[in-house]
């Protein structure tokens, strides 16, 4: 049974690694890269409905076996700050890091960043 729940937990970990998806207080971030399936892209609009975050996806194309290779998609934070962003033709890699970050702290280094985003 120990060893059940502990597989359990590492299952969920990595679930949420793959979706590479940050909700805290200062900020919310979401990158998107060639791991994610549909189901993952879904989970996570509706972690964006639940911050009061409108995403939607304009146009997603998946490799065969059914992993995300390129995405359009829009980001409002209803909060006078929105955009897009698209991969482009060179598409997602495995560690790419394209979406988007919104801080919310005072003293953030900007207010948002959609598109390719840097570490922070």
């Amino acid at each position: 049974m120990k060893y059940w729940v502990i597989f359990g937990a590492f299952l969920c970990a990595c679930s949420f690694v793959s979706a590479q998806v940050t909700i805290t207080d200062e900020k919310v971030e979401v990158i998107f890269n060639s791991k994610l399936s549909m189901q993952d892209l879904e989970r996570i609009q509706a972690e964006m409905t639940a911050q009061n975050i409108d995403l939607h996806y304009e146009s997603l194309a998946f490799t065969k076996k059914g992993k995300l290779k390129h995405i359009s998609f829009e980001v409002d934070f209803n909060d006078g700050n929105s955009g897009s962003a698209y991969t482009g033709a060179i598409g997602l890699k495995r560690r790419s890091r394209f979406g988007f970050r919104k801080y919310y702290a005072d003293n953030a280094p900007y207010s948002c960043i959609i598109g390719s985003i840097g570490k922070q």
